[in-house]
């Protein structure tokens, strides 16, 4: 009779370690992006779910913060993001420590936007690209709830437009 309450407990506090490893997140961050030489960045919110200590799920929504100003034939171009969004798949490499290194892999949709002033003139462009993303990065759980990254990705990878960024934010559990 002990062995089985001995049994049950013992079963009980693993499954409440696994439950208690899924958890939904809100983040920020700035993402530094660059096409080239040119470098200009974006204000990005972050929701996420993960379902254990091996995999997550995110979504992202940003915005230009920093447009990048380039001298092209004696006229300056303003260069920079209208929009962006992706999803995202997370493996995480889990271990007994803060830090937490990560791959993402999925897609984003770009949505970037050109500006010039000739003879007085503004004229705009803008395009948008969709493309297989990949980055990794790290989480420093600095409390229970909370935590900083860094990572880099690989917004768009195409023939004609190669667009990465460095980001730096920070993340919430949220329940």
């Amino acid at each position: 009779m002990n062995k089985i309450k001995l049994f049950c407990t013992s079963l009980a506090l693993v499954s409440a370690s696994v439950v208690a490893d899924d958890f939904a997140y809100l983040g920020a961050s700035y993402s530094g992006s660059s096409i080239g030489e040119t470098d200009f960045g974006a204000a990005v919110g972050r929701i996420g779910y993960q379902f254990n200590r091996y995999a997550a799920i995110e979504g992202r929504f940003g915005f230009g913060v920093n447009n990048a100003t380039e001298t092209v034939l004696g006229e300056e171009i303003d260069l920079g993001y209208n929009t962006m969004f992706g999803g995202y798949l997370k493996p995480i490499l889990a271990n007994n420590t803060d830090w937490k290194p990560y791959a993402l892999l999925g897609f984003t949709s770009v949505d970037l936007q050109a500006s010039a002033k000739i003879d007085g003139v503004t004229i705009s462009a803008a395009e948008q690209r969709t493309g297989f993303t990949w980055g990794a990065g790290v989480d420093w759980e600095f409390t229970e709830r909370a935590a900083m990254n860094v990572e880099y990705m690989r917004l768009v990878d195409t023939d004609d437009l190669r667009l990465s960024s460095w980001n730096i934010g920070m993340t919430y559990k949220i329940f």
